[in-house]
């Protein structure tokens, strides 16, 4: 998906870094969020430093684990698309992405499966009931990368996942416009 999405972004003309966790990062699940956002943000900055690029030109897109990792890097980017954001008992969607869905300065995107296992769909129309301004959702079919198990000829295993890149780069475009970064 993200080697995809990457080739894409950086046809249609723009810059794309991608990074791992540090090794410490997913050690200890009591600190992953806290080592997950840090990382995030030293990758945003020294990014933002590198290519001389602005907040008003920066698009983060976060998937799964990282989705929950967004906090210290709100202001530092225009728009946030979070790809299967995660949520369960334990963490429900709104107490996990109220500070995002709420905040007025930045545009926030969210793509997902809604056969996705780490959260049901449904929570996600629940909390957005409760929000006065909800989010752009947008529902596609796959698994939590939005591969269709036993696709046959007629329904091949990656056509959502390319139905997602197109949607993300479209996003980015409408953004940051199309040439912003050239």
């Amino acid at each position: 998906l993200f080697t995809n999405l990457s080739a894409q972004l950086k046809a249609s003309g723009y810059i794309t870094v991608r990074f791992n966790w540090t090794p410490s990062t997913l050690e200890n699940p009591a600190l992953e969020i806290e080592r997950a956002q840090h990382d995030l943000d030293q990758v945003v900055r020294d990014a933002q430093s590198r290519f001389n690029i602005s907040s008003e030109q920066t698009v983060i897109i976060s998937k799964s684990f990282s989705t929950k990792a967004l906090a210290p890097v709100i202001s530092k980017a225009r728009h946030h698309i979070l790809l299967t954001p995660n949520c369960s008992i334990e963490q429900p969607f709104l107490s996990t992405y109220n500070y995002l869905l709420t905040q007025n300065d930045v545009l926030v995107d969210i793509i997902i499966s809604n056969e996705d296992p780490y959260c049901d769909i449904k929570t996600i129309y629940a909390a957005f009931s409760n929000l006065p301004n909800p989010v752009p959702l947008q529902t596609v079919h796959g698994d939590h990368n939005f591969v269709i198990a036993g696709a046959t000829t007629d329904r091949p295993d990656f056509i959502w996942q390319d139905f997602v890149i197109q949607s993300v780069v479209q996003n980015v475009t409408l953004s940051l416009g199309s040439s912003s970064l050239k």
